[in-house]
């Protein structure tokens, strides 16, 4: 009788923390008419998010996206195309020439997709948001990388954060071959990011009427910095990644690089020193983080773009701690931004060889900035308190379209449906 009166006052316990701490509506920031739009035309703007009650904490949603989320295989039309400076790129198209609703292959709304890392047409959660794009009878274009999507790997370069130079070329190519068709852009993490600076670098000649980014690093170094639970969690992982596909290339990457030795990094930031930052130029690994951030270039965006970012996403940290100053070597100073407690302080101590090795330069410019987009009228950030990174689970059994793909899908069926006054609500005042 103890016991069972015990689990009744836990659970009463645990669902009042839920419905009082977790769950809540999204915080929408950005211009004044833009939001307004979002209010009126997308549902997700005036109502609360319900996460998975019992999966709702952010490394947790990461984590358990891809083992619960169903999958759905989709068929594509493959392209290749060139690029200027000799290497390939690869496009999945699906062209839904069963649209009802845009029956006009010319004139039919196109989303070009952008995964995140070295991600491909077939991942769970890009195959999500492209069943919202079919289903509301558009057409989607899948952009891989160089090297990625079935695409060979020409000559020594592959991409980055912070370089938007093949982006460019597939918004052209896909206005050449469709010059009526609206177009969407929409990246998921790393390709969130590529979207972004892309927006920043061309400001009113992007060639799109709207772009979404979704959980994307507004700042790469905060991004990386050391945190021990989230570096246990995702920096093998990431780097593991990263490793295989240079072993793949291997052949055509060893012409320019020493392969053995970038396949030495242990971590995401030794990757990036020892070859993106190298690759596309970069005088340091920090100038290289520095300009792969979209956080400075927001106040250049020219074209409408909606970003979703949770605060708990373990890769866009929130800054909450003090910022300290620490001179590992007499030619550098390194800035890190720890939270004064207990474990920090000891993962602080233990990884002290590593961050002087790294020596890191971190910038205290916000995780989300939340001024900037308030006084850039082509900008909308929602925000939720939960979601993870790319997770946004909802649900008792979140196994179909997350809140995630609800959002995606919702203001590109507003984008596309009232585009003159998404136009017009994007004005300065």
């Amino acid at each position: 009788m103890m016991s069972a009166s015990l689990v009744i006052i836990a659970c009463s316990l645990y669902a009042l923390y839920y419905l009082l701490r977790v769950v809540k509506r999204p915080k929408l920031v950005g211009g004044h008419g833009f939001c307004r739009f979002l209010e009126l035309h997308c549902p997700f703007a005036t109502q609360t998010y319900y996460p998975t009650f019992w999966c709702f904490e952010g490394r947790l949603n990461t984590l358990m996206r891809p083992l619960l989320k169903r999958f759905w295989h989709v068929s594509y039309r493959r392209e290749l195309i060139d690029t200027p400076d000799g290497g390939q790129l690869s496009l999945h198209w699906l062209d839904n020439d069963e649209s009802e609703h845009w029956p006009d292959v010319e004139c039919r709304p196109t989303v070009i997709f952008l995964p995140g890392l070295t991600g491909t047409s077939q991942e769970s959660y890009l195959v999500s948001l492209v069943r919202q794009v079919q289903q509301r009878g558009y057409r989607c274009i899948v952009f891989h990388n160089r090297g990625l999507g079935g695409a060979k790997l020409l000559t020594p370069r592959t991409y980055s954060g912070a370089n938007t130079d093949d982006l460019e070329t597939v918004v052209c190519h896909v206005k050449k071959l469709h010059p009526s068709a609206p177009l969407l852009a929409t990246g998921i993490s790393l390709g969130g990011n590529i979207v972004l600076n892309y927006l920043g670098k061309s400001g009113c000649q992007s060639g799109l009427l709207a772009a979404v980014s979704l959980c994307p690093s507004w700042d790469a170094v905060e991004s990386i910095a050391f945190r021990w639970l989230d570096w246990l969690l995702f920096n093998g992982y990431i780097t593991r990644h990263y490793l295989n596909f240079v072993r793949r290339h291997r052949d055509v990457l060893q012409k320019r690089f020493d392969v053995d030795y970038i396949l030495q990094s242990k971590s995401v930031w030794e990757f990036d020193d020892r070859f993106t930052a190298v690759m596309f130029g970069y005088p340091s690994t920090q100038q290289y983080h520095y300009d792969a951030s979209p956080c400075h270039k927001i106040t250049s965006f020219k074209t409408p773009v909606l970003v979703l970012n949770s605060t708990d996403d373990p890769f866009n940290p929130k800054h909450n701690g003090t910022t300290k100053t620490v001179k590992p070597m007499p030619c550098s100073t390194l800035h890190i931004t720890i939270t004064p407690n207990f474990w920090d302080v000891c993962a602080i101590s233990i990884a002290k060889p590593y961050f002087e090795r790294l020596r890191l330069s971190m910038l205290t410019s916000p995780a989300l900035p939340l001024a900037q987009a308030r006084e850039n009228p082509y900008v909308a950030l929602v925000v939720t308190s939960r979601g993870g990174h790319i997770g946004f689970l909802e649900g008792a059994f979140p196994r179909n379209d997350s809140y995630m793909d609800r959002i995606f899908g919702q203001f590109c069926s507003a984008a596309f449906e009232h585009r003159e006054e998404l136009t017009a609500a994007c004005q300065p005042p």
